[in-house]
């Protein structure tokens, strides 16, 4: 049976409160103003306010009715709601809390999709008392709870063991060559240049890209840089004639990509996929000479504390922070012998397989997760 969520919830909508009672002193309590707060399952604000006028509880349901509807948090706490959150405190004699965070969270694209505004989608109070859930009795919304909590459980453990081998990286590094800032271990100092091969240069991309086009060129953008692995199909795709005007920043598919503009640092490698794509400005292609350095090697270099601190301290901020070219030259490295290098490498590569069955795996859960999900609330679970 479907019930609107004002039968089993009182719902409070946030108010900001006036902006001279912010700071960041812990002073009042903290506040929530959007999504940009939320932690993983409970909120990590960096605000706090001292004229909270809308108040979350303990074990309210916090969600997004402001740009990322539909997102949710636990309210662990007490919490100054700001307007771009509402909280839903849950009727425990008619309705399991559990169920009703599962039921919003399997409606979420629904909630989104009445969202209202130009520059941010928003809902109102009446879209989310109106908002229509399954409720099924009380015991039957706990038992459907408990089946999801434990299949999103299974899914969250597959996705922990996946950052962990993704930090394996520079675990396997820090072992093998130590701490490159100290450099206890005595290795031979260099700069980045130096790795650079001969007949080539560290340059940046394409400059003004235009608009997107269908069956352009592939453009890797910073935010290309955060997934595992870029897949050329997935990237804004630019005008071909636009693209020959910055044939020096084509990729032949073996370079390193490190984010320069903005997320500074972040670091992917380009692989033969990409071949003949191109690079936006925000981005830097280091072609490495692999007679004088593993290209895997050099890439795990950049991401320890000695190059990413470097680049913290050297970065000339205006608007945000971004790397100028001889910066990235002058940056600091070591370089270890060779076979030292080919021999980290292996490891990598023997850990970067195990990563790809737990992906394959992760997918598997993700996708059991949205059958139970879609099976519960059609009443088949």
């Amino acid at each position: 049976m479907m019930q609107p969520l004002s039968s089993v919830c009182e719902i409070i909508m946030g108010q900001a409160p006036a902006g001279d009672t912010y700071n960041d002193d812990r002073v009042g309590l903290p506040l929530i103003a959007g999504a940009s707060d939320f932690g993983q399952s409970t909120p990590k604000p960096t605000r706090f306010t001292t004229a909270a006028a809308k108040i979350s509880r303990a074990n309210d349901i916090i969600v997004c009715v402001r740009a990322t509807i539909g997102d949710l948090n636990w309210s662990d706490k007490e919490y100054c709601l700001g307007r771009g959150v509402a909280a839903l405190r849950v009727n425990e004699q008619s309705a399991d809390r559990n169920y009703i965070w599962r039921a919003v969270e399997h409606g979420a694209a629904r909630l989104s999709s009445l969202g209202r505004g130009a520059t941010f989608k928003q809902i109102s109070k009446p879209d989310i008392s109106n908002f229509e859930i399954a409720l099924p009795s009380l015991d039957e919304q706990k038992r459907i709870a408990a089946i999801l909590d434990q299949t999103d459980d299974l899914r969250r453990k597959r996705q922990r063991a996946i950052d962990r081998l993704k930090q394996l990286g520079q675990a396997i590094f820090h072992e093998m060559f130590g701490d490159p800032t100290a450099n206890a271990k005595g290795w031979q100092s260099a700069k980045l240049t130096d790795v650079v091969e001969q007949d080539d240069k560290i340059n940046y991309g394409v400059v003004q890209p235009g608009e997107e086009v269908s069956r352009g060129v592939p453009l890797i953008r910073v935010t290309d840089l955060l997934k595992p692995i870029i897949d050329p199909s997935t990237v804004k795709q630019i005008d071909p004639t636009i693209e020959a005007q910055y044939q020096r920043s084509r990729l032949r598919g073996d370079e390193i990509l490190i984010g320069c503009v903005g997320s500074i640092g972040t670091v992917n490698l380009a692989h033969l996929g990409l071949k003949g794509a191109n690079i936006a400005r925000a981005v830097a292609r280091i072609p490495v000479d692999e007679r004088l350095a593993e290209r895997r090697f050099i890439a795990e270099v950049i991401r320890s504390p000695l190059v990413q601190r470097y680049f913290t301290a050297e970065t000339r901020t205006v608007a945000q922070p971004t790397l100028n070219i001889s910066l990235i030259k002058d940056a600091p490295i070591i370089l270890p012998p060779i076979d030292r290098q080919k021999e980290f490498v292996r490891k990598v590569e023997a850990a970067e397989g195990l990563l790809k069955k737990l992906d394959t795996a992760c997918l598997c859960v993700d996708r059991l997760f949205a059958s139970v999900q879609a099976h519960a609330f059609k009443g088949e679970l």
